[in-house]
């Protein structure tokens, strides 16, 4: 049996993720697929395109990792699941095995439906200068967005949020700041950018530090249904969800149609 391997590439620019797969997919090695898939959900990127050009799958069964995954997203913002195939990769029997999962020959087609899929979600970016002014700025991004998109109800959280988020970026980072607000499925995304990799932490209760200016994350912890962060070579992005809609309202919505 050959070892099945997963090297996870992040896009932060395009917002898209790839996850490349190297190996055997069977019963024995789908628990690694599925990590995977959850690490990069739970990144929230707008979508992940699955290289599975070098896998040989012996088990189709195992194939059934991927719908599964796609409609276990209940807890953030919906994000596609696009797969590229190979010749290694008989199109009938992984059609049979992934429903309606979108397939691709080659992953630039693949991250180029990926792309056409970030542009059809409720969006805003916008670049924020470095100064003290900053989470200002990013307050009156959210509630022009939050007013847009009829998520008023939310505005007070998200706008803490953010503002925690970019004064984080102005006081540790030092850097121009980009905001980027998306309302996808039942969630408010929030993420923001900076220049440079040094990782957020919180303090403890019992360092001086946290009792200065330390809350910052726990508020965003408090007020975010999950957060998080993404480090490449040129920066990082900090994200944070809301939940726009309950879970029961939805169900509610969706019994009555």
């Amino acid at each position: 049996m050959l070892p099945l391997t997963a090297a996870i590439n992040r896009d932060l620019i395009a917002d898209v993720t790839t996850i490349t797969l190297n190996g055997e997919l069977n019963l024995n090695t789908v628990s690694n697929v599925r990590a995977s898939l959850l690490k990069c959900q739970a990144e929230c990127p707008a979508a992940i395109v699955v290289d599975l050009r070098q896998v040989q799958v012996s088990q189709p069964v195992a194939l059934t990792v991927f719908p599964t995954a796609a409609k276990r997203q209940d807890f953030g913002p919906k994000c596609p699941i696009l797969l590229c195939l190979g010749p290694i990769l008989n199109i009938e029997l992984a059609r049979a095995s992934v429903g309606p999962l979108a397939l691709y020959d080659t992953p630039e087609t693949a991250r180029l439906a990926a792309e056409t899929a970030r542009a059809m979600i409720l969006r805003v970016e916008v670049t924020i200068p470095y100064s003290v002014n900053a989470p200002r700025t990013a307050r009156n991004e959210v509630t022009k967005a939050c007013v847009e998109w009829g998520l008023e109800h939310i505005g007070g959280a998200a706008e803490l949020i953010a503002s925690e988020l970019v004064t984080n970026v102005v006081r540790h980072a030092g850097t121009d700041t980009r905001l980027e607000l998306s309302f996808r499925g039942d969630f408010l995304h929030i993420r923001v950018h900076d220049y440079s990799t040094v990782q957020p932490t919180m303090p403890t209760a019992e360092s001086s530090h946290y009792a200065i200016h330390g809350r910052g994350l726990y508020l965003v912890d408090l007020y975010s249904t999950g957060w998080g962060y993404v480090v490449n070579g040129s920066g990082k992005v900090v994200w944070a969800t809301l939940r726009a809609r309950p879970i029961n309202a939805r169900t509610q919505a969706d019994s009555s149609t």
